[in-house]
């Protein structure tokens, strides 16, 4: 953000400075968020939010995991991972909108049961979320330009 010109410092608040909430309240973890930064004096706060959703499955050559053998050698276990980063960056004081931007991730395993790895499908989609989150935000809040960024 900052090669961009859109920010000429950048904090990432601590998660002990953001309050818990209660998950009856949809707002309140904005607000906590805002007041975390203004207690870490930041005029604008950049909210980035991860959704994932996976699918795993076995094709029918997992018949074979009835052998020892099969479970390290046929490809019968399918792992799916599909990850939505979406983010905008306000205005800590008045709330002001002044960028937002969405991302997908997506990313698919085949491989023996005795190999598959729900997390690292997760965590494949979700660097290439961010990295798409990344470009959009960044070709849109390059039409801003913080005053006397060097």
């Amino acid at each position: 953000m900052r090669a961009a010109g859109v920010a000429k410092d950048l904090l990432i608040l601590p998660a002990a400075l953001v309050r818990e909430c209660d998950y009856h309240s949809a707002s309140c973890r904005l607000e906590e968020v805002r007041t975390a930064a203004a207690r870490a004096h930041a005029d604008a706060i950049l909210v980035v939010n991860f959704a994932t959703d996976t699918d795993e499955f076995v094709n029918p050559l997992g018949a074979l995991y009835l052998t020892i053998i099969g479970m390290w050698l046929a490809p019968g276990t399918h792992r799916n991972a599909l990850t939505i980063a979406d983010g905008m960056l306000l205005d800590n004081r008045n709330e002001y909108l002044y960028a937002f931007a969405r991302g997908e991730g997506e990313s698919k395993s085949v491989r023996p049961i005795a190999f598959a790895d729900t997390q690292a499908v997760i965590a494949e989609s979700r660097v290439e979320a961010l990295s798409s989150f990344g470009r959009a935000f960044i070709a849109q809040a390059s039409q801003l330009r913080v005053a006397n960024a060097q």
